[in-house]
């Protein structure tokens, strides 16, 4: 039998003591983006100082550890070729600009390129193709980037039941659920899904966000396991709003891992599913200036939009609602928030005041911390660990909200 690298090592320890990348780096002082780095044997191995930690952490032997990390040669992986990284670059752009008016789509799209230090000719051929690339296709015709194969069948009860299975494994049954969902100890499940923390996508600046949230695949160093890679900063960032994003990235990717990489084994012999666009992708200084007014517009956007659901024609647009379901179930479920909800309102559902619309509604209720019973300490979208339009939708698609 082949003899473990030093960064699978690491992790069978990991596994077998039963802890997440999050304590196990708070435990020993370090970044968890840099333990997942150990542990993919993404970099070397770290300094004596730092192996006496692991020793101490896990019970093991200092000289072994250090006999391990100099026997194994290690290389470097760079999994995401550059030529994939200018897709997820696109990609995010499509995912971003689909709620965004095309003025300002346009302004967004040119400050990007313009910061690359393009010449006008190839900045405006560069605008030519991603006019042409960026609106969805036609019926029947896939969307940006998508991998060509049709997901089952999956109705909402359906997914709400896939939802509360997986909960139950982890003996969070709905009489023994306590927001929020855990959902870190689905994703970082060794032996079966690997969460990797990736700084590839990730802006140059601090305030940038990353140009993507995350991606699932098949493992490219534990056959038959799967992935979760995500933004090493999003995971690590302090703030409640990236926070509450990463939450949800992690519960749609999982049920990509779970669901929709083993159906896509099927139909080809590609290992990367696909990859969730953000709200932005890395911006210009000038345009980072005026990053949180476009969130906030686009939130607004989203609450006055009368058209109804959009329609899914693509089997894209199918996976990606049946990710976006699933998550919204695993992180609300639907007990656990009509409970929540009664308690603070002492009703099983609020009606729309008529000077609103129902999506406003369910925003102010999803960030309110005055109800008829009391001041409440924590908003129902902090109390679930989600965003408000999260929380919102939610209500909404549970018709607590009407």
């Amino acid at each position: 039998m082949e003899q473990q690298t030093f960064g699978q090592y690491l992790r069978s320890l990991r596994s077998k003591k039963g802890t997440g990348l999050r304590t196990t780096s708070r435990e020993l002082k370090i970044s968890p983006s840099y333990l997942s780095k150990i542990e993919q044997d993404h970099i070397r191995p770290p300094t004596t100082k730092i192996l006496a930690k692991f020793s101490k952490y896990y019970g093991v032997d200092l000289e072994y550890l250090i006999s391990l990390a100099i026997k194994r040669r290690y290389s470097i992986i760079l999994k995401i070729a550059k030529n994939e990284s200018n897709q997820a670059e696109l990609f995010a752009l499509y995912r971003a600009v689909q709620e965004i008016e095309p003025n300002l789509m346009f302004q967004l799209l040119k400050e990007v390129y313009a910061s690359q230090d393009k010449t006008e000719d190839e900045l405006k051929a560069d605008l030519q193709r991603l006019r042409s690339q960026l609106p969805r296709l036609s019926k029947g015709k896939e969307g940006l980037l998508a991998d060509k194969f049709t997901p089952r069948y999956l109705s909402k009860k359906i997914l709400e039941k896939m939802a509360e299975k997986t909960l139950a494994k982890l003996g969070l049954t709905p009489e023994y659920y306590n927001p929020p969902t855990p959902i870190e100890k689905l994703a970082d499940d060794p032996g079966r899904i690997n969460l990797v923390l990736t700084e590839q996508w990730d802006g140059k600046h601090m305030e940038d966000e990353p140009s993507v949230l995350g991606m699932s695949r098949w493992s490219r160093k534990y056959p038959g396991e799967r992935d979760i890679v995500v933004s090493a900063k999003l995971f690590e960032s302090p703030q409640s709003y990236r926070r509450a994003r990463l939450n949800f990235t992690l519960a749609h990717e999982y049920f990509h891992v779970i669901e929709h990489l083993p159906l896509m084994r099927s139909y080809s012999t590609a290992d990367t599913l696909m990859r969730k666009g953000v709200l932005l992708p890395q911006l210009s200084p000038s345009m980072r200036k005026i990053k949180p007014s476009i969130r906030k517009m686009k939130l607004r956007c989203w609450v006055n939009d009368t058209s109804g659901p959009r329609r899914l024609s693509t089997d894209e647009d199918w996976r990606e609602w049946q990710a976006g379901y699933f998550a919204a179930s695993l992180l609300m479920p639907p007990i656990a928030i009509r409970k929540e909800f009664r308690d603070r309102f002492e009703t099983d559902y609020l009606e729309t005041p008529c000077d609103m619309n129902k999506r406003q509604y369910a925003l102010e209720v999803a960030t309110t911390l005055i109800t008829p019973n009391y001041v409440c300490d924590r908003p129902l979208c902090s109390i679930f660990d989600v965003s408000a339009q999260a929380m919102a939708i939610r209500l909404l698609q549970l018709g607590i909200v009407i």
